[in-house]
């Protein structure tokens, strides 16, 4: 099994055509910040040692707390009007009880300063590709009209939110959040500048639904319609997941940036025994993507319908698994379906792995479930010669991860 786990989001930019998604190009998206939060460089993350609290450090390097994550442990702090933001990082980085220190920028496009959080839409596929009984084979999943995988389980979807209304997704979806706006539910919504990336959360929790089909699905919306949101509102919906009962958390996103806030709150969730999965990415590339190249996340590529790797799909010796990725259908935004391509799809299968394997396997922890997923793959070495060791263990095998035997 690889020695580290690791993700990335990735989409389409895609025309609807009778409710059929086409993928055209790679783009990344601006977001106009909520108003509650604070512009680039003028708010800092940072992370608290356990004792240490968010109102004492602030009153100690004269600024306010602007944002909080659950549990009090990671916040941003206001840069005060007298310093750069720069210089008051460094600063509130050498206060006592401070773990870390780092800008709190809005995610933007590659040439943005500060870390990304986004959704990247790549080209490959197209409508039809798959169909249910190929994936079901592919993945050597449950029948579709089984009940039982998941039983139990709450699996959360951070992302753009979900369509709360979809007609399929009845009876799967539980209460959630939003982070962009805290007053508002988190449904997946065109509230961006240019909205291509309404519909992702929705065609995410749909492939969970269909393969965890008796898991619950917690919607936690970090990212507007546009597919972008910054590090704290990530970081607060991975730990609102991990307050609120989350079993399994998705991560269809990504930034080419490290985050100390990222990383807490992701061994955050392992600590607390929450399987973290998240999609390896799309720009056909070894290089690092966070949360994707972090220790304990279960890193998700693309394959086709022959088990050969997505041209756009990263690969590496990070990454744990693979999923299939071209050509998904699923759930998407106001009622309708789609077929999309990109690890974004494919993260969810192995999201739905975990919690068909928690629902079926008492007492494991995060790390054994991990396990059970690599171990129990199938290597597709053959049919990617030119990827050998760099695509993980191979393509997931559901049933045979989630057997009790194992």
């Amino acid at each position: 099994m690889p020695s580290k786990f690791k993700v990335v989001t990735t989409l389409s930019f895609a025309v609807k055509i009778a409710a059929v998604l086409t993928i055209s190009s790679l783009l990344f998206m601006q977001v106009t910040p909520a108003s509650a939060q604070a512009e680039p460089g003028e708010s800092i993350v940072i992370a608290l040692q356990p004792g240490t609290t968010a109102a004492a450090v602030a009153a100690e390097l004269g600024t306010t707390v602007t944002d909080i994550a659950d549990g009090g442990t990671i916040c941003t702090l206001a840069v005060p009007a007298n310093t750069t933001p720069s210089a008051f990082t460094l600063l509130a980085g050498t206060s006592v009880g401070v773990l870390s220190a780092e800008a709190d920028a809005v995610v933007g496009t590659k040439s943005s300063y500060g870390a990304q959080i986004h959704i990247a839409f790549d080209a490959g596929g197209s409508p039809g590709a798959y169909v249910d009984p190929t994936v079901l084979s592919q993945v050597d999943a449950f029948p579709t009209d089984s009940n039982s995988p998941g039983m139990g389980q709450i699996v959360a979807v951070v992302d753009s939110g979900v369509d709360l209304e979809h007609p399929a997704l009845q009876g799967h979806l539980i209460a959630g959040a939003n982070m962009i706006n805290p007053l508002a539910p988190p449904e997946d919504l065109p509230d961006g500048l240019v909205n291509d990336a309404v519909g992702h959360g929705t065609m995410v929790a749909g492939i969970i639904a269909e393969f965890a089909p008796g898991a619950q699905i917690m919607p936690v919306r970090v990212l507007n319609g546009d597919g972008t949101g910054t590090v704290m509102t990530v970081v607060k919906g991975i730990e609102y997941a991990i307050h609120h009962g989350a079993n399994v958390i998705n991560l269809s996103l990504g930034t080419d940036t490290y985050s100390d806030a990222l990383e807490d709150a992701i061994e955050d969730a392992h600590n607390a025994g929450v399987v973290v999965v998240a999609a390896a990415g799309n720009a056909n590339t070894q290089a690092p993507h966070y949360p994707a190249s972090l220790p304990t996340v279960v890193s998700v590529a693309s394959l086709d319908q022959n088990n050969v790797k997505a041209t756009w799909s990263n690969f590496g010796d990070s990454i744990c698994v693979c999923a299939p990725g071209v050509g998904i259908r699923s759930t998407y935004w106001n009622g309708g379906y789609a077929n999309w391509s990109g690890t974004s799809f494919s993260s969810p299968f192995v999201t739905a792995e975990a919690a068909d394997i928690l629902s079926n396997v008492s007492g494991l922890s995060a790390s054994d479930v991990i396990h059970r997923i690599c171990d129990t793959a199938n290597g597709v070495g053959d049919q990617n010669p030119l990827f050998a060791g760099l695509l993980g263990e191979g393509i997931i095998d559901i049933q045979n991860a989630a057997n009790s035997d194992n």
